[in-house]
């Protein structure tokens, strides 16, 4: 055998003794990565309700500001069928709510 493969052989017994890094190594996996999975998934859950920070996933419709003029559409254009089957086609050049509706940009607060 040459010496390159003792050397790599020995190596390879080495890495095999039971008690060995390799079986610490597989032995601390075990039990940290199951628990960083843990951590993980309850930071996640928990995130959506803190109440510091700008990202919220909860929205309340009382706190979002709205526009007193409504909403301005420009080159609007709706498409549908009728009860009959029959297809319809309505274009704008413009259109406007008077109904207040949701601000298109945020806002922090």
């Amino acid at each position: 055998m040459s010496e390159a493969a003792t050397r790599e052989r020995a190596f390879r017994q080495l890495w095999a003794v039971p008690g060995s890094r390799h079986d610490r190594l597989v032995r601390f996996a075990k039990a940290a990565l199951p628990s960083a999975v843990g951590v993980l998934i309850a930071i996640l859950a928990f995130a959506p309700l803190q109440k510091e920070g700008d990202a919220s996933f909860i929205l309340d419709k009382k706190k979002v500001g709205t526009r007193p003029s409504g909403m301005r559409v420009d080159a609007a254009r709706y498409a549908g069928e009728d009860n009959k089957g029959q297809k319809f086609l309505i274009e704008a050049n413009s259109g406007s709510s008077t109904v207040p509706t949701f601000r298109s940009s945020t806002s922090a607060e």
